[in-house]
């Protein structure tokens, strides 16, 4: 499914039932105007484990972090440790969240979390 064509909802409208209902049809959704990224992001995982699936949670755009070390600039040395710091820790995520269910992917910019069936 396409991000164009996921169903969109707001965080009040995502009930612990609601929640169950799309994750229990392998659904992919939207939530947008999100006020507390943390607590839904939470809620999502809690349903998500209680259903006996995993998900992989990220913020999204991640990998444009991992490019920053290259902009030459005058703090070369930290933006380049930074940059790889960055590498290390997304390469070690994915392999310990290796073929999620879902995941869910943060957008703090949008105030948005996508959740997206994988399997």
């Amino acid at each position: 499914m396409s991000k164009e064509n996921m169903d969109n909802f707001l965080p009040d409208e995502l009930d612990k039932d609601k929640l169950i209902e799309l994750l229990s049809n392998k659904q992919s959704f939207r939530v947008v105007g999100i006020d507390s990224t943390r607590k839904t992001v939470k809620q999502i995982e809690a349903v998500i484990e209680k259903l006996n699936m995993t998900c992989r949670v990220y913020t999204e755009n991640r990998s444009a972090l991992m490019g920053t070390g290259w902009i030459p600039n005058p703090l070369v040395g930290f933006t380049l440790a930074t940059s790889l710091v960055t590498t290390a820790g997304i390469t070690v995520h994915n392999l310990l969240t290796f073929n999620p269910d879902y995941e869910i992917r943060k957008n703090y910019i949008k105030s948005t979390i996508t959740v997206v069936y994988k399997k």
